[in-house]
């Protein structure tokens, strides 16, 4: 039947959807970019989108226009990688304030679209 189908996928998204824990560590990465950034560009203007396997922090809140992505691995160690492909390991969330010139270079296509 073509409803109960219908039903089933729904659910194996809702399933999906639920196996993404948005983790201590990868809030603590959003809300260092959001403030730092907020001499660039409005706060309410930078969100994020969680996935299995990597972390992303976009631009109105748009798949399209994300600016970097954190990959926490199993053991802990954590990369993070630019939209221009550039990719760094980092030892703690505080460490992207290093790259703050990478971040707005990423993120400044973005600035002026609304």
């Amino acid at each position: 039947n073509i409803e109960e189908k219908n039903e089933g996928e729904i659910e194996d998204e809702k399933d999906d959807e639920n196996e993404i824990e948005t983790t201590e560590v990868e809030l603590e990465f959003y809300s260092i970019i959001k403030f730092i950034l907020q001499e660039y560009i409005d706060p309410n203007r930078v969100n994020y989108r969680d996935n299995k396997s990597y972390f992303n922090i976009l631009i109105d809140d748009n798949i399209r226009k994300w600016i970097v992505r954190l990959y926490v691995k199993k053991n802990g160690t954590m990369e993070i990688v630019f939209r221009d492909g550039d990719k760094f390991t980092i030892e703690s969330t505080l460490d992207i304030k290093e790259y703050l010139p990478k971040i707005v270079e990423n993120m400044n296509p973005f600035i002026e679209e609304k």
